[in-house]
């Protein structure tokens, strides 16, 4: 059953005596009222647990199957579940992050105009769309991929980054930003303000990346830099990633995502 602030009744009383077993900050009253200190906890509670297969819960307030699952299973007396171990960036993974800090390295910048140059047009015709012009953060990643012997979709990459969220996400690929997780070397990381990047190596609070069509620090436009550069994000303005199982193990470079 769900429950959520603004529910009453004897299923919100066991809430929260299960919420204070397992070290409710801060403690609650078991009243049967969901209020906002009951949510509070909820939150409290599901930014440091993980449900039934390992992955962190979403800290919405909300107590669905997967809490009611923790609650049960936390251990009490404060017990914290650890959180779920890092994924790991395989070979391939490992390969698209050097392509990516070698294109950085060289200090590739847009020439003769917005979103145009040698560069930005290779990563453009990367796509298969072809021209040039437009954004290029997405045809960037796409060609990281596909220099790593690793092509996104069966024909051709991404132009757009809704495209490639949704892609991410129909497919199973998609990983939104809970806490705990750790994103892999080489993962795709997709950002609140429509801009994307490839992940050199995650963190617990920010992860460091390489983007393209970004600038080199925050005065200038994130989305729609110049340039290709490292950065350090925080987890605050960071959406979810889309992770193939590609780059988490070893495979043959030749190996096409579906």
């Amino acid at each position: 059953m769900l429950l959520k602030k603004g529910a009453k009744g004897p299923q919100v009383v066991e809430l929260q005596n299960l919420l204070n077993a397992a070290g409710s900050q801060p403690r609650l009253i078991p009243d049967g009222d969901f209020g906002n200190l009951t949510e509070q906890s909820v939150k409290y509670f599901q930014g440091r647990h993980n449900d039934a297969t390992g992955r962190p819960l979403v800290t919405d307030g909300e107590v669905g199957d997967r809490t009611w699952w923790a609650l049960r299973n936390s251990g009490g007396a404060g017990g914290e579940q650890q959180p779920p171990r890092p994924e790991v960036g395989g070979a391939v993974g490992q390969r698209i992050v050097r392509i990516a800090l070698g294109e950085a390295q060289k200090g590739v910048r847009e020439v003769g105009g917005r979103n145009t140059g040698p560069d930005v047009r290779k990563y453009q015709n990367s796509t298969g769309l072809g021209g040039t012009g437009w954004a290029w953060c997405a045809a960037f990643v796409t060609w990281c991929y596909e220099s790593a012997g690793l092509m996104l979709r069966s024909a051709w990459g991404f132009t757009g980054v809704s495209d490639l969220e949704q892609w991410g996400r129909r497919t199973g690929k998609w990983k939104p930003r809970v806490a705990g997780y750790v994103p892999p070397a080489g993962a795709i990381v997709i950002f609140n303000f429509s801009h994307t990047g490839v992940v050199v190596s995650g963190g617990r609070s920010s992860d460091v990346t390489v983007e393209g069509n970004t600038s080199s620090g925050n005065r200038g436009s994130q989305r729609d830099g110049d340039g290709v550069f490292q950065r350090t994000r925080s987890h605050s303005i960071i959406k979810g990633y889309v992770v193939l199982p590609e780059i988490l193990v070893e495979q043959s470079p030749s190996r096409r995502a579906s």
